[in-house]
């Protein structure tokens, strides 16, 4: 943080594997999660790595408390901002990246498909 010149993390919110919901960023102030595309958005880290590489040890998938704890956070964020209407991944705004990760995005797809939000 202290290297980017920032006071906080760039994200609104982190979810542990465990289920917790860490806040971070104020939502009075944009975040720092989508570089040139913060404006308008609520940033939500799923913390771990999400991608499966030939040195992973079988850590890559998110726990199903982590899930629905994050289910739950967008929903209700869903009731507190009734415009949101969409969720997106780092991939969604910045085509030069993988993030978050096939495994995550994955669960990004059901995300959208059960609260019934577009992708950007």
């Amino acid at each position: 943080m202290e290297d980017r010149g920032w006071d906080d993390v760039g994200y609104h919110y982190l979810v542990h594997p465990k289920g917790t919901i860490y806040e971070g960023r104020d939502l009075r102030y944009k975040g720092s999660h989508v570089e040139g595309a913060n404006t308008s958005k609520v940033g939500i880290l799923m913390m771990g790595d999400f991608d499966h590489n030939w040195w992973d040890f079988d850590d890559d998938d998110l726990s199903k408390t982590q899930l629905d704890a994050a289910s739950k956070l967008i929903l209700t964020l869903k009731t507190e901002f009734p415009t949101l209407r969409l969720l997106g991944g780092h991939r969604d705004y910045k085509k030069t990246t993988e993030c978050p990760g096939e495994v995550m995005y994955k669960h990004l797809k059901a995300f959208r498909s059960a609260l019934k939000l577009g992708g950007p």
